[in-house]
């Protein structure tokens, strides 16, 4: 005898199929703006001995993002950024330098929100002290080297969002 009433399985299909159509009217889009403020960490230590221009670079937002109540962007998601320009320590005490900008980071929704942030570091400048060894010892201030720069694990830089974003939220 042939049962006219829905099987489970076909009941469990037909509510995610209705759950799929109607889903994109639950969910509600959120702007974050322009400029809004962004803390983030480090994910490791960089230094201008080993960098690289085009390396990337991790770093953690250190705070939810919020509109409305809403979390646009979770505490803890990866921000992109990527070293820009690397100068070695040098002769004569002169410092190494390393410039990293910050590139992007993941909303909840998946889209990449562009960010506007950079940092310039150098190491410590010794060419006072390499000239006044060189005028008293001859050729060994000019051996003398500057510091790497470097930014260590944990350093902390404010990054600003470029433009407005429309954030899809379920």
């Amino acid at each position: 005898m042939k049962n006219c009433y829905l099987t489970t399985a076909s009941k469990v299909v037909l509510i995610a199929f209705i759950l799929q159509l109607i889903s994109p009217m639950l969910a509600e889009t959120i702007v974050l703006r322009n400029g809004t403020p962004l803390q983030l960490s480090l994910f490791q230590t960089i230094s201008s001995e080993t960098a690289t221009v085009g390396q990337r670079v991790t770093f953690k937002l250190s705070h939810d993002v919020k509109v409305k109540g809403k979390i646009l962007i979770p505490a803890g998601a990866n921000a992109t950024g990527e070293i820009v320009d690397v100068e070695s320590k040098g002769m004569i005490g002169k410092p190494g330098t390393l410039s990293i900008q910050i590139k992007s980071i993941q909303a909840v929704d998946g889209s990449n929100i562009p960010l506007s942030a950079s940092k310039v570091v150098k190491g410590k400048d010794k060419s006072g002290t390499a000239i006044i060894v060189t005028l008293i010892l001859c050729i060994f201030g000019l051996m003398m080297t500057g510091d790497d720069a470097s930014l260590q694990n944990g350093s902390v830089i404010e990054a600003y969002t470029i433009g407005d974003v429309e954030i899809e939220i379920e």
